[in-house]
């Protein structure tokens, strides 16, 4: 299971592997767009959520 590259893929952690970075000088470019289009996603997502909700006033 360790090694598997769905994981990769999955969690962020391979993402940004300093390792590469350093050896490299540039980022795994697929894996940052999957982190990036993950991060609109989740504000996209919780911007609408949040404009759904009907919360009344203090007031």
């Amino acid at each position: 299971m360790l090694g598997d590259v769905k994981l990769e893929l999955i969690t962020p952690f391979k993402h940004f592997d300093p390792n590469y970075i350093l050896n490299n000088a540039a980022y795994d470019l697929p894996l940052v767009l999957i982190s990036v289009a993950a991060v609109i996603i989740s504000v996209a997502g919780s911007y609408w959520l949040y404009s759904r909700k009907d919360m009344r006033s203090a007031v």
